[in-house]
């Protein structure tokens, strides 16, 4: 044992009254806390002990004989000889009441052991004086002294003032300042603040949950992660040992996550989706393959449509959206359902066969896409048509003569997005039509002839009588 120590060391009783004090034994770790009482005078009081609640229990005689007052040692068992000692006085006269004891700060309140004797209490804080009746207590405006060195005693009041105890030990410390321009910031998904001078670590509370924060900011991405909306306030913490408090909580940061946006498809190559209230825009991710390289890209856009990629690879692909905030009070909401779209394949072998174009059948296809442009009036001449899924040929039989390229295109479903065209198009030669057709007759034949056509590697000749036939 290293002390002992009493909540008193000396009382005043009147006759027959009863007062409790209180032992201590330090270290707290000490194995053997056992105490007794050495002194003592019956004729002035009964001194009776609880050494196992560490009381000592004085009732003072009836009616005051020759002797008035007393004295008692507490002495630690361990034979370590530690002691404390304690008078004790018997009076008749009205006497001040008890000062009181164990006066402390609990980070809103000072807290003191009730005096039962008092009539009340009278507060002191930095030379103010508060009354306090019927508790033992008194709750402390933290904002009213942010950033000042508090000093505070209390005292008790009796029945007139000339019988008030005197006042406790002083407690002091500091209260701190509350924190400031709370701020989210959305892009970090962070809470920050400016710093306060002399706080050992930061509460945030949100929604009336607490998370602490040693610098002045916190990462809230888990906890902001549902839609909704938030109350958000800080508070700077101070030191363990009581010297530098808690402040009060700053102004609340009003926040909202918004939703991820709804009806979120695809048609004719266009993502289309519902407007989220309070958005401020909307952020597309897909996903595509240029060059044979995979690759992601994000576009902000401020609408509620989104034209997908044309000049990317074939294949299939994905696409998300979520609604964006302003960064301040609203919280950009996570990505939506994911949703695949579909870069249809290029058309494959176009030719010539028969006199006919065609080309093989795609099995996306719900229809084809013919581009004809004549080589010699370029664009002017650009002819588009197109085709049921069903016809993958085209016949130019009804256009000019002529030199022409040609293209086809492979459209699909709605979550697709049409073929390129081919980097190479089809040439094709529309033969001139033969002109200056004769007949010449003589007595055992008749020749038919007409002038010569460029590029032609045959005539086709049809006769047509009783029955038609047909010569090359």
């Amino acid at each position: 044992v290293s002390s002992v120590e009493l909540t008193d060391t000396e009382i005043v009783l009147k006759p027959s009254e009863v007062k409790v004090v209180g032992v201590s034994i330090y270290p707290n770790i000490a194995t053997n806390k056992k105490w007794t009482i050495i002194g003592g005078n019956p004729a002035v009081a009964t001194v009776t002990t609880d050494v196992d609640n560490n009381k000592i229990i004085i009732t003072a005689v009836d009616e005051i004989g020759e002797e008035d007052s007393t004295f008692i040692s507490v002495r630690a068992t361990d034979g370590s000889y530690k002691e404390a000692n304690l008078t004790i006085k018997i009076s008749e006269d009205d006497l001040n009441v008890d000062t009181p004891s164990n006066l402390t700060f609990d980070g809103k309140r000072l807290v003191w052991q009730d005096v039962l004797e008092a009539e009340g209490y009278s507060v002191n804080i930095n030379g103010q004086d508060y009354s306090v009746y019927n508790k033992n207590y008194f709750e402390i405006n933290l904002e009213e002294y942010a950033g000042q060195q508090v000093v505070a005693k209390v005292k008790a009041k009796g029945k007139s003032s000339s019988l008030d105890s005197a006042y406790t030990p002083e407690v002091n410390f500091l209260v701190l300042n509350r924190p400031t321009k709370i701020a989210y910031n959305d892009k970090t998904s962070t809470i920050s603040w400016n710093s306060v001078e002399g706080a050992v670590s930061y509460s945030v509370n949100i929604n009336n949950k607490i998370f602490n924060a040693t610098q002045n900011s916190l990462v809230v991405s888990n906890f902001l992660n549902i839609d909704g909306s938030f109350e958000i306030k800080v508070k700077a913490n101070g030191n363990a040992n009581g010297t530098i408090v808690n402040s009060a909580y700053s102004d609340v940061l009003q926040l909202t996550r918004l939703a991820s946006p709804k009806n979120f498809s695809i048609t004719n190559g266009i993502a289309r989706w519902d407007s989220v209230l309070g958005a401020k825009g909307y952020e597309v991710l897909y996903s595509y393959s240029q060059n044979g390289e995979s690759k992601q890209s994000t576009q902000t856009i401020l609408g509620t449509r989104f034209n997908l990629p044309f000049d990317v690879d074939a294949g299939t692909y994905f696409v998300r959206v979520r609604a964006l905030g302003d960064g301040k009070n609203t919280i950009s909401g996570d990505f939506g359902v994911e949703i695949f779209w579909t870069k249809l394949e290029k058309v494959k072998n176009l030719r010539v066969q028969n006199g006919v174009v065609v080309w093989d059948i795609n099995s996306k296809a719900t229809s084809y896409i013919i581009t004809l442009q004549n080589v010699v009036t370029a664009d002017d001449s650009l002819y588009t048509q197109t085709t049921d899924a069903s016809v993958h040929s085209f016949a130019i039989e009804n256009f000019p003569a002529g030199e022409y390229k040609v293209n086809v295109q492979v459209k699909g479903s709605d979550a697709t997005i049409q073929s390129s065209l081919l980097d190479t198009p089809l040439s094709v030669t529309k033969l001139q039509t033969p002109q200056n057709l004769q007949a010449i007759k003589n007595e055992a034949t008749c020749t038919v002839q007409w002038a010569r056509v460029d590029g032609a590697t045959s005539y086709l000749v049809k006769l047509v009588g009783n029955s038609t036939q047909q010569f090359y």
